[in-house]
């Protein structure tokens, strides 16, 4: 019996170097991206991204907190714009979100400042194609050399992604429907 506890030890140890080494083969920065095709005027769907006040009828966070706090900047539209938000949904949690970048009708770039987690970017492309607009959200995110947050990273990669698809499912029910 002693036996094969000692060997159990070895394999449970084994396995964690195993898991270290692996780790060091994992990328530090992953890449999540998803689109939709919305039938509606660009400016139309670029106003959605653009005017952070939108952003509560369908920002996939908001419909996972209804009572998640939002204060804008004035304005609250254009390269500058900002929001707050609080949130008591750990999944949510509390940041701001500020459009660094905007370039009218092709791109708009957020920094989001997470209270809890790591600094994010993101930015959503725009592009007219034969009477619909393609929009892509994509999001860059460092996770640094830390073995967990590496494996965390692929593990929330897909759910990121369905969030984010969420998200732009809303934005085009809102654009086609204006």
């Amino acid at each position: 019996m002693k036996r094969f506890f000692k060997k159990l030890g070895y394999s449970f140890l084994g396995l964690i170097v195993l898991l270290i080494v692996i780790s060091f083969l994992l990328p530090s920065e992953h890449r999540i991206e998803t689109s939709i095709k919305i039938n509606a005027p660009i400016q139309i769907v670029f106003d959605q991204v653009n005017d952070l006040r939108n952003w509560e009828s369908w920002s996939p966070w908001k419909a996972m907190d209804p009572m998640m706090e939002m204060t804008y900047s004035n304005p609250p539209a254009g390269q500058g714009a900002f929001y707050n938000w609080q949130s008591k949904n750990p999944h949510v949690g509390n940041g701001k979100l500020i459009l660094t970048e905007v370039v009218p009708f092709k791109r708009i770039v957020t920094a989001m400042d997470f209270e809890e987690w790591d600094d994010g970017t993101a930015e959503f492309t725009f592009e007219e194609e034969k009477g619909s607009v393609k929009v892509t959200w994509g999001m860059t995110h460092q996770v640094g050399g830390h073995p967990i947050r590496k494996y965390g990273m692929l593990f929330q990669k897909g759910i990121l992604r369905k969030t984010f698809y969420r998200g732009l499912e809303t934005i085009k029910v809102n654009s086609e429907n204006r």
